[in-house]
């Protein structure tokens, strides 16, 4: 967690993508580099976030995972290791968070996205651009090929 005015790392994909009005997703880092993987290996997606207004208590960040053949894996988690849920962030602050995603041995092959969004029951922010949104107010945030 960077404060207001600090420097924050550059992530190696740039995103500048709103939800609602409150954050900014700046883009996502993914480790190793390449977004090609193979089953049996786990990536690391470090996503910086900065918050743009305060956040109202119980929304929650999701973080989803689509694959292949309509396959579907919940990555939701409270950032920065459960202690930085999103009210409490303030604006100007930087948010590195990070998700470890395993691709177990057997898994299916093919093209997997990960998305992010803010959601308080069955209400989500709308994502800005409509260009990255999948069309159902989630960010289509990044693309991981399994071979």
């Amino acid at each position: 967690v960077l404060g207001a005015g600090a420097r924050a790392p550059s992530p190696a994909n740039r995103l500048d993508a709103t939800i609602g009005k409150v954050i900014t997703v700046e883009g996502y880092t993914l480790t190793p580099a390449s977004p090609l993987t193979a089953p049996g290996t786990d990536v690391e997606l470090a996503i910086l976030f900065e918050c743009n207004r305060p956040v109202a208590d119980g929304w929650r960040l999701f973080f989803h995972m689509l694959g292949p053949g309509g396959t579907f894996r919940n990555l939701d988690h409270v950032p920065v290791e459960g202690a930085m849920p999103p009210e409490r962030w303030r604006p100007g602050q930087h948010i590195l968070d990070r998700v470890r995603i395993a691709f177990p041995a057997g898994s299916p092959r093919g093209m997997y996205q990960v998305v992010v969004g803010l959601f308080r029951g069955s209400d989500r922010l709308p994502i800005t651009p409509s260009t990255l949104s999948d069309g159902n107010k989630a960010l289509r945030l990044a693309s991981i090929e399994l071979r």
